[in-house]
């Protein structure tokens, strides 16, 4: 696919539980995906992500989020909150253009992420 924008709305997909967007031209997520409250599964690599959307830590229940391979240059808030989604156990973050990464300890400590990928690349 060469996807490059998503819809804004994201209404009617509330059951949507996986959702692949992997490999495709998309410079941003838009906030739409904050209401896809059963979405488990999110996987964007390969695209040109700069930051995430805000609300994204309102899908409670994310438990894979890969995001590997885009443009993501900071964690921080409101990116930050997707560590503090309860049941996040995989997040894969590297080849991206991050600055600074916490620790693998703090980041397991913080967000009880069991599956953090390689955070080095």
């Amino acid at each position: 696919n060469r996807i490059a924008r998503l819809p804004e709305r994201c209404d009617g997909l509330t059951s949507l539980e996986v959702l692949h967007l992997h490999n495709n031209c998309l410079g941003a997520l838009t906030t739409g995906i904050s209401s896809l409250c059963s979405l488990e599964v999110l996987w964007a690599s390969y695209n040109s992500i700069v930051e995430l959307p805000p609300g994204l830590e309102h899908c409670t229940s994310l438990t894979e989020i890969k995001l590997s391979h885009n443009a993501l240059d900071d964690l921080r808030e409101p990116d930050r909150g997707i560590l503090k989604l309860p049941g996040l156990t995989r997040l894969h973050i590297h080849r991206n253009r991050l600055l600074e990464v916490p620790d693998r300890e703090s980041l397991h400590q913080e967000s009880g992420v069991a599956d953090i990928g390689d955070l080095t690349s």
